[in-house]
């Protein structure tokens, strides 16, 4: 195994942006070259621009990301992204969806939900339809209650009829 590693690496030219990126840029020319070698109109001299150019502006915002502490991801257009990206998962673990979904089939089974012993397809279907059901209810229960309607979800998930809160 060490031998063919060994071979592969006299063989196998150094890649031209690392290269680039240590300052090695008439080294980066001729293995650019090599793997190139038959590529008609191709210019290596251009690549090789493109490549210092781009190693040069990461190493600019490189430095300037140094500048930055790590609190800048709350702050701003990133605060926003960050919001953006965890809200999701955590509404799901605020309202329990995660953990109930994960054992859906043995708290129904334990609660005596299922269809027939002979028909599976249709123990699962009931399962899934009572796991979709509920898991719909809590999460209407935890939106923030601007209309009295959504507030009259008790703790078993029932809809209870209709009150006007507000008039009160």
């Amino acid at each position: 195994m060490i031998g063919l590693l060994a071979v592969i690496y006299l063989i196998i030219p150094e890649s031209p942006w690392w290269l680039v990126s240590k300052g090695h840029n008439e080294r980066a020319r001729s293995s650019l070259a090599k793997l190139k070698k038959g590529v008609s109109g191709y210019n290596v001299d251009v690549e090789i621009a493109v490549m210092v150019n781009t190693v040069e502006q990461q190493r600019m915002r490189a430095e300037y990301k140094k500048a930055l502490p790590w609190t800048a991801i709350f702050k701003g257009q990133n605060g926003k992204r960050l919001i953006i990206a965890l809200w999701p998962k955590l509404t799901q673990q605020f309202v329990g969806l995660s953990v109930f979904n994960s054992y859906a089939a043995y708290f129904c089974e334990s609660g005596r939900v299922a269809g027939s012993a002979t028909d599976p397809k249709s123990k699962q279907q009931e399962t899934t339809t009572l796991s979709k059901s509920r898991s719909f209810l809590r999460a209407v229960k935890s939106w923030p209650c601007s209309s009295p309607c959504l507030s009259q979800i008790d703790s078993d998930d029932d809809l209870l009829p209709y009150t006007d809160t507000w008039s009160q």
